[in-house]
């Protein structure tokens, strides 16, 4: 199993209306074939996902879409939401 922390950006946040960024852990395991709609796909793919979040300038909680990006030869297992961005992190 591979694992990553990845950014995800909220364009608009449903609470405070502001950009916020937050830190998602993302594990993806190999996967023989990755069938796209049509055929079959080389190229890397976005899976969505809908999660709950905490807006850092409320505090209140909110439900919003967002995608990461699939590889072929690689499936998500599971997604989580770890926090709010930091600056200082890449």
């Amino acid at each position: 199993m591979i694992e990553n922390i990845e950014k995800v950006t909220i364009k608009k946040c449903p609470k405070c209306r502001k950009s916020h960024a937050f830190r998602v852990r993302v594990r993806r395991t190999k996967a023989l074939a990755f069938a796209a709609a049509g055929g079959f796909d080389d190229g890397p793919l976005k899976e969505r996902f809908i999660r709950s979040f905490v807006c850092p300038e409320t505090s209140l909680d909110f439900e919003s879409k967002f995608s990461v990006t699939v590889d072929s030869g690689s499936m998500v297992k599971s997604v989580k939401i770890l926090g709010a961005w930091q600056p200082d992190q890449s």
